[in-house]
């Protein structure tokens, strides 16, 4: 979740420039891990859902009350009108127009012993929440066609605007559906106060994160899938942090998604999907364990320049066992990795070397030795 501004927006909608350059970024980003390091390969996406989904379409905007001038989103409303496609761009400008009018907000101050009713001002008047599709579900998503796909997208969108109503009292403008990643996700503007100016309370709009997310969706849909260390740390920021509204939505969409599938007559189709999705996550969770010594060893190969192995075989007893003759050349090789991978340290370590020998020649001359006498 982060504050509605118009590049928030621009990322929303699927089509626009501003999503496409997030996208190339993203993509660069995903290439290196945190050292930076080439990052061996994560299960994810595709390798989780066992299929290469690929939309004829980025995806499309959508808005609740649809074309309807005045978006419903007052507080206390007693229904969430349904979701309708719009046209992009009118639906962005109706969304800036209607983003700056709800940053102000009423408050009451004390002045001068008394209470007065002023109008505080947000940096953003509404915020961009992410609601994944459940990766589950998407085998059977993309054996849909086009409309039917779309219209079922709708129809979850707008399960989970009633619950977000139902647990924050927040009623979204709207929100785009991306369809161009390999799991698809909704993008909802919600308001951070009503039309009156109130502020709606945030303890009622507290979000958990990805991972609490999905460690939350796999333990209510595939009980003994989850680690028991994981399983302990998810229900340690549950009992910690109460009621979340992004946990609630994506059970509300997984729910919604379920009997979508019952009524259109594909329950087979989704419980093959489940079993397939279990067995993968079982054989991504088997190998985590290899990827993070592959990583670790990528680590150690860039800094260093040299693979763990031959580092563990540079100790004092391997050194030893190596003929003397071809000593000189694993020294040199190793010099020359490192002024390959690191030159300005190398020269940084090299010139501190020489001044610090040319002060000791001149600062700090030797002292003669004295003579004693006998």
């Amino acid at each position: 979740m982060r504050n509605l501004s118009r590049e928030a927006l621009g990322h929303d909608d699927p089509n626009s420039r501003r999503h496409a350059k997030d996208k190339r970024e993203k993509k660069d980003r995903d290439a290196v891990d945190f050292v930076p390091v080439p990052s061996p390969l994560r299960a994810g996406g595709k390798e989780l859902t066992g299929v290469d989904f690929d939309a004829d379409s980025a995806g499309f905007m959508f808005a609740f009350g649809g074309r309807n001038e005045n978006m419903t989103s007052a507080l206390g409303v007693s229904e969430v009108p349904i979701a309708e496609r719009v046209d992009a761009r009118k639906y962005r400008a109706r969304i800036l127009k209607e983003e700056k009018e709800r940053r102000r907000f009423r408050r009451l101050v004390t002045k001068n012993g008394k209470e007065v009713e002023t109008w505080g001002r947000h940096k953003c008047g509404a915020v961009s929440l992410v609601v994944t599709v459940p990766p589950w579900c998407m085998p059977v998503i993309n054996t849909l066609e086009d409309d039917e796909r779309d219209a079922l997208l709708l129809r979850v969108a707008h399960a989970a605007a009633r619950r977000m109503r139902e647990v924050s009292d927040r009623v979204p403008w709207g929100g785009g559906c991306h369809l161009d990643t390999d799991i698809a996700h909704f993008h909802f503007q919600v308001p951070k106060t009503s039309p009156a100016g109130e502020n709606w309370q945030k303890s009622k709009f507290r979000t958990g994160g990805p991972w609490l997310v999905g460690a939350d969706r796999m333990d209510r849909q595939f009980p003994d899938l989850l680690p028991k260390k994981q399983k302990e740390l998810l229900e340690g920021h549950k009992a910690k942090k109460g009621q979340l509204v992004d946990l609630e939505i994506a059970a509300a969409v997984d729910f919604q998604m379920g009997k979508e599938f019952r009524n259109m007559g594909l329950s087979k189709k989704y419980d093959e999907a489940c079993r397939d999705y279990v067995m993968r996550k079982k054989r991504a969770q088997d190998t985590e364990q290899t990827r993070r010594l592959l990583r670790e060893s990528l680590r150690f190969f860039v800094l260093e320049g040299v693979w763990p192995l031959a580092a563990g075989a540079m100790s004092l007893t391997m050194w030893r066992m190596l003929p003397k003759e071809f000593r000189p050349l694993v020294v040199n090789s190793m010099r020359i990795m490192q002024v390959i991978s690191k030159p300005t340290k190398v020269a940084v370590n090299l010139g501190a070397k020489y001044i610090i020998e040319k002060l000791k020649e001149n600062v700090f001359p030797e002292p003669e030795p004295k003579l004693r006498n006998f």
